[in-house]
């Protein structure tokens, strides 16, 4: 790969033949005075309007504006052949004067894969929303005074705009290993999206970094996080190289072990009680801690409203200081639920602690607000707040005082919404970043945390493992849904494969094994769990988990796998696209999805190896592929070799010549082939 820098305004990446051109840069800044009306108009300005411009190694400087302060790119040679851009803004000199910045936009023109069909790799705001992979867009994208409109994160759970990529993208080519990817390196001043739309005879590409109603103060000056870039023949290569780079340079730290144990949360929802966990955690410790599974979590339910994170003296009139004894006294690990940005309208923090200002404002005064569609209408709370932070601070001191090892923390994407806050100035990002670095500081590195609902990407260093996908909920909206449920995970692993066990662990939702699914959909559930080497739940009452099932979940392999921080690899990633408009839930559109069907789990150290093949499909199937040419184009290198193996639940035998996989599959179901 080679870099291009002539003259400085012109920057490109040169690979094979294709090449990433730089055409222009786009700041957008507003005036101070018209902030406070929630909706100024932006200015935007130029590069090139700038009268000055030098150059050094790796940077070139815009400077001379009468009324802007000078900017840098700096674009520079990364890891693994990725290149690093990044802008940043020089202090203005004494008073801050009538600008503030939103953000800014950085179009390029990418030529050399035109010629081929494409698909684009989509990642979401958030950990909930919908992840996967769509054709390429050919229509230009919807744009609001010069950005893409994104609605505000307040208001649904579910909310991504067709053709709008947030953090990550990769456009691959459908049948060659030509990939363009993007990816932004940290998540702490400006959200970043990218578009990328077919033209005639090359791709427009943009990075969109803020743009979203956030205006940061320039007098202190301001750099940008970096965006990652790279033009490979190696797909899946380079979202683990990407991951790899992010993860060591943004200090994560992934548990060292999954939690594997058993939940509240499918079985009973908000509906639990002191006689239920008791029956369960007795239960739990006669039948699933002997075989490992050893954690205990009680999630949404315990407490009187969301906010008041005590206990409901009806439900659990002993406390929780109690209940989490007695879990231990099991011999299990307590663990418990909360949602510490939110507060219940009507919990006794929002109506007597509180004062308004603890609560985030939009910029015309009025209060945000969050509703959990048939749970509850929430305020959320302002981190920035000194009085905020003191009371989530006693909250934590309070779980761990009562004896609770494991935390799962949700609804966190809230505390990134574009608002007013106490601290002014503070980017969205930086202070969901300050709030969960605030409960790893508290609860210690001894406590297990979770986090759902996440804005992965800014939560780094502060985690344990992490939520990847909606929902696993499958009898909720009734029967129909089973399937699309477990689509919608498996879509999920997929985007999230890059992530796993070098930013966090990850965690794909509990399993449900009770009847009425089906023994076939029963195994599928157990492998999508398994394969991810993460946590490893069940969420069934323990009497009603059938033997022969929870003997699957059990088995010596999963368990191995479960247990190790092996590389999972969707090899068939990017070949099932759709072209569907985005509905507000992922899993509206679920039963249309089509997940990788092909995956191949490495042990990190044995090198040993698992071949996870799926068929969703109603229908029998034989599947006849060349898994190395596969393998090629994904990863650059074949990865098998003459194989003979059996399939753990049913013996069924596989034979591999060549590399060329030929198998007969029953429908709805999963096959796993230990190989080495």
């Amino acid at each position: 790969m080679a870099l291009a820098m002539a003259p400085p305004s012109e920057i490109a990446i040169i690979h094979q033949g294709r090449q990433l051109m730089l055409r222009s840069i786009g700041l957008a800044f507003v005036r101070a005075r018209d902030a406070a009306t929630g909706a100024p108009r932006r200015t935007w300005v130029n590069l090139i309007d700038y009268p000055q411009k030098t150059s050094a190694r790796h940077t070139t400087t815009y400077s001379g504006h009468a009324e802007f302060p000078d900017v840098k790119i700096h674009f520079e040679p990364a890891e693994n052949g990725f290149w690093r851009i990044q802008l940043s803004l020089q202090p203005l000199a004494g008073s801050n004067g009538p600008w503030l910045y939103e953000g800014h936009r950085l179009s390029f023109t990418y030529t050399g894969q035109h010629q081929l069909k494409n698909h684009q790799t989509y990642f979401s705001y958030h950990s909930f929303a919908f992840n996967g992979v769509m054709k390429e867009q050919t229509r230009a994208i919807a744009l609001a005074d010069g950005a893409p409109k994104v609605s505000r994160t307040t208001r649904l759970l579910y909310n991504e705009r067709r053709g709008v990529a947030w953090w990550v993208s990769c456009l691959k080519s459908k049948t060659s290993p030509e990939c363009l990817f993007l990816g932004a390196e940290s998540a702490e001043v400006f959200k970043t999206t990218f578009t990328i739309v077919k033209m005639p005879g090359h791709h427009e590409v943009t990075v969109y970094q803020g743009l979203q109603r956030e205006y940061l103060p320039l007098e202190g000056g301001l750099r940008a996080d970096a965006v990652l870039i790279n033009v490979s023949d190696r797909a899946l290569e380079t979202f683990g190289q990407y991951g790899r780079l992010v993860g060591d340079r943004r200090g994560a730290k992934p548990a060292k072990s999954a939690a594997q144990g058993w939940a509240t949360w499918y079985e009973y929802y908000t509906r639990i009680n002191q006689p239920r966990i008791s029956e369960q955690a007795g239960r739990a410790a006669t039948s699933l801690a002997p075989k490992g599974l050893n954690l205990f979590q009680i999630d949404d339910g315990y407490q009187p409203k969301i906010g008041d994170w005590t206990h409901d003296s009806e439900r659990f009139p002993a406390g929780m200081q109690s209940t989490a004894a007695e879990i231990a006294a099991h011999g299990l690990v307590p663990g418990i639920w909360f949602a510490p940005f939110l507060a219940d309208k009507d919990s006794l923090l929002a109506r007597e602690t509180a004062r308004p200002e603890w609560f985030l404002h939009d910029f015309s005064g009025r209060r945000l607000t969050y509703t959990i569609p048939r749970h509850s209408v929430n305020y959320i709370l302002d981190i920035t707040h000194p009085d905020v932070q003191c009371w989530l601070r006693k909250t934590v001191q309070n779980f761990k005082a009562w004896g609770f090892k494991f935390f799962k923390i949700d609804f966190l994407f809230l505390a990134a919404a574009e608002a007013r806050r106490h601290q002014a100035g503070t980017p969205s990002l930086a202070a969901y970043s300050q709030g969960v670095k605030l409960i790893r500081e508290e609860a210690g590195d001894q406590i297990h945390i979770l986090h759902s609902g996440s804005i992965d990407l800014a939560g780094l260093g502060h985690g344990d493992s992490n939520r990847t996908g909606p929902d696993i909920a499958y009898d909720v909206l009734g029967g129909g849904t089973r399937l699309a449920y477990i689509k919608a995970q498996l879509t999920a692993t997929a985007a999230h494969h890059f992530m796993a066990h070098r930013w966090f662990v990850p965690d794909p939702d509990a399993v449900m094994l009770r009847v009425p699914l089906s023994e076939a959909l029963a195994e599928v559930m157990i492998a999508q769990a398994a394969m991810t080497g993460g946590n490893y739940l069940i969420s069934d009452a323990v009497e009603t988990i059938p033997p022969q099932r929870l003997h699957k979940m059990i088995h010596p392999l999963l368990l191995e796998i479960a247990a190790h921080k092996g590389e999972l690899l969707p090899l068939d990633y990017f070949e099932a696209a759709t072209r569907i408009k985005l509905p507000p839930n992922p899993l509206m559109i679920a039963p249309a999805l089509n997940p990788p069907s092909l995956w191949l789990w490495t042990q990190p150290v044995t090198g040993r190896r698992t071949l996870f093949v799926y068929n969703l499909s109603s229908r029998m199937k034989r599947l006849d592929r060349d898994l190395n040419r596969l393998c090629v184009q994904v990863c650059g290198k074949p990865l098998f070799s003459d194989e003979l193996s059996e399939d753990i639940f049913h013996g069924q035998t596989l034979k591999i010549r060549d590399g060329i996989l030929r198998l007969e599959m029953p429908g709805h179901s999963v096959r796993i082939f230990p190989l080495d």
